[in-house]
């Protein structure tokens, strides 16, 4: 059911963000598939097929769950194609977005008695356009990898033992594709037997092998040499996805913990290969060691370490067994005049180890946007744009740090949120023994969640273990104590009748008369859907989050509008404001993004603690007005019980 819902909602989702199709297009094939390394499932796709009535009209897009560095995020991509009647390219629009930076590809194709010529645009993340131009001699007919099958299949050439060749558009570059039809064979799907034609497709530098039936569905597609393959697969047999590991340390966890920043206490065993023991750093202020099991696992006790450190070390520190603590290395320069200027700005003469400590790790976490950045930047750039990942904010606190006289050292780990531990960043400074801080997190104290692998003075220290680690670790939360916060709603977590609760966030909200609504999820949190089925391109969601304490919602949504520019097309901020939502506090943004119609979309956050609740409003447009006061409806029901 979970799936179902999941599904659902993106065929919503897709409606709202990629629909391009008109009143008279009539809709031929609307196909799922799953994306699969090495049969592990790590993405979805949905591939559609229109006739136009100039032609035809192919529309795909498609998500991969990754990770970089310890950092999750979404690849996406949609690749929209129109044809002629005899399945030749009139047009192709594709658009890449990875780590909230968007790519766009744009080519027509115009077919004269003299010449074929190519219009070509490629813009990159910055809006940097170039075009280019191609034109052979004489009409050269250009195809897309998608349409081979069907222009097979409108020319009777579905036939075993025959091949045929095709030049097709591969993004600024024609490539020859030999299509074969092999054997006629049967596939499985959905628990039948289905007659399908194996087809090879085969270019300079791939082969795929793919099955289709005699309609063109197409059942199975594996790419030779690369352990990738799509198969197709219905909506309610959807999989659990499976983040693909770009080089980081993503952990399938074991249980769900629905509010891991508040953990006190945990247990957990950690299993590796490859990487020898005497590489890691187990022991700090609140990790210990409870078992050695082999030379391969340990079993970890953390426990969160509340005490105060007041009055124990005294600012500067000049010891010399601290100079390495304390100087420059490639990523954290305290050296730098403006680095020393703004630690001096911040601690306002505060010589205190542990309160100088407080005020680094505030100042840089309410200060810093949060950021998939690919690379590892350097103090100075870091303090030039002031976003980042988890390593930026711990370069930056440790160059502050140690600008002030304070040691300090970078923490290499696994962070657990939601349903995955994930590579994380963070710091150990010197106030008598080591004691761990983590300003992504605004934790003076950070909770038992968090396992430490390693420890250095340097960034590049923590890296062999890192890479050694890569696909050769698993963990297995053992037992743990998160302390309530609230009463009990005396509910379960669900939907009833025209209302939701949920338990576990502390909050309930009423479902408009006539509405359909849905459960799902967004990177690990609960989610809720609502829409009106007679009008289903409105829509309003309520998603809810784990947040470091102390975000404030106009934080959260600033760092929300400089992402999505990236993410919709044609991005117009409108307004952002301050409101209130029962009572209490919430930051308001309302943008339009082109969509065919044009669409407006509200976002409300409210933040109760270490709960944020984030509600989208979605509409055309032309009947925003009469969709607004639904929204307000909507707002006024909600109750949180933090």
């Amino acid at each position: 059911m979970r799936n179902k819902k999941v599904f659902v909602l993106c065929v919503i989702l897709m409606f709202c963000l990629t629909s391009t199709v008109l009143a008279q297009d009539v809709l031929l094939r609307d196909d799922w598939l799953v994306i699969e390394e090495a049969s592990i499932p790590i993405g979805y796709g949905n591939d559609q097929f229109w006739k136009t009535s100039e032609g035809y009209y192919y529309r795909s897009f498609f998500q991969i769950s990754m990770d970089f560095f310890g950092t999750p995020f979404v690849y996406l991509e949609s690749i929209d194609i129109w044809t002629d009647l005899e399945f030749r390219l009139t047009s192709v629009l594709r658009v890449s977005d990875a780590d909230g930076a968007q790519t766009r590809h744009e080519a027509k194709f115009v077919y004269g008695p003299e010449k074929t010529e190519v219009y070509m645009e490629i813009s990159d993340h910055t809006g940097k356009a170039a075009k280019s131009y191609f034109n052979w001699e004489g009409v050269k007919p250009i195809y897309s990898s998608s349409s081979l099958v069907d222009k097979a299949r409108a020319e009777g050439r579905l036939v075993v033992g025959h091949d045929y060749t095709f030049e097709t558009w591969d993004y600024g570059q024609l490539s020859e594709v030999v299509f074969t039809v092999v054997e006629e064979t049967e596939y499985e799907y959905e628990g039948s037997r289905v007659p399908v034609f194996l087809v090879m497709q085969e270019t300079d530098t791939l082969t795929q092998k793919v099955l289709i039936d005699k309609e063109g569905v197409c059942y199975n597609t594996e790419t030779l040499g690369e352990n990738i393959a799509v198969r197709k697969v219905s909506p309610d047999n959807l999989p659990e996805i499976q983040s693909k590991a770009a080089d980081a340390l993503v952990v399938p966890g074991n249980i769900v913990v629905e509010h891991p920043f508040r953990a006190a206490s945990s247990v957990n065993t950690v299993r590796w290969s490859d990487v020898k023991p005497n590489a890691f750093c187990w022991e700090d202020n609140r990790q210990t060691v409870a078992n050695v099991l082999d030379d391969t696992t340990v079993q970890l006790r953390i426990r969160r370490d509340d005490r105060d450190f007041s009055g124990r070390v005294q600012l500067p520190v000049e010891d010399i067994d601290f100079a390495k603590y304390l100087g420059d290395e490639d990523y954290i320069t305290p050296s730098l005049p403006i680095v020393q200027e703004l630690a001096a700005e911040i601690l306002q003469g505060e010589q205190d180890g542990w309160k100088a400590t407080q005020l680094l790790v505030n100042w840089v976490f309410q200060n810093m946007t949060s950021e998939m950045v690919v690379q590892t930047l350097t103090t100075a750039e870091i303090l030039e744009g002031r976003v980042g990942k988890c390593s930026e904010y711990a370069i930056l606190f440790a160059a502050m740090a140690r600008a002030a006289g304070l040691p300090t050292r970078i923490a290499l780990g696994e962070r657990y949120q939601g349903s995955l531990w994930i590579g994380h960043m963070w710091n150990e400074v010197w106030l008598g023994e080591w004691v761990a801080v983590d300003a992504s997190h605004n934790q003076i104290a950070p909770d038992a969640l968090l396992i430490k692998f390693v420890d250095s003075e340097t960034v590049m220290g923590t890296q062999d273990v890192r890479i050694g680690l890569i696909g050769k670790l698993d963990i297995v939360i053992d037992d743990f104590e998160v302390p309530a916060v609230t009463e009990d709603l005396g509910l379960e977590t669900g939907i009833y009748g025209d209302s939701y609760v949920n338990r576990e966030y502390a909050c309930e909200i009423s479902i408009p008369e006539g509405w359909m609504s849905m459960e799902g999820e967004d990177q690990g949190f609960p989610m809720l859907v609502m829409y009106d089925p007679l009008r289903p391109e409105e829509s309003a969601v309520l998603l809810m989050m784990s947040l470091p304490p102390g975000i404030r919602p106009n934080q959260l949504m600033a760092s929300r509008i400089a992402a999505l520019p990236n993410v919709l097309p044609d991005f117009t901020l409108v307004c952002e404001t301050s409101e209130t939502v029962n009572q209490e506090e919430a930051a308001v943004g309302r943008w339009t993004f082109s969509n065919n119609p044009v669409l407006v979309q509200e976002n409300w956050i409210v933040i109760r603690e270490d709960v944020g609740y984030l509600f989208v409003f979605t509409a055309p447009e032309v009947s925003w007005s009469e969709f607004q006061p639904k929204t307000v409806g909507i707002l006024d029901t909600f109750i949180s019980h933090l």
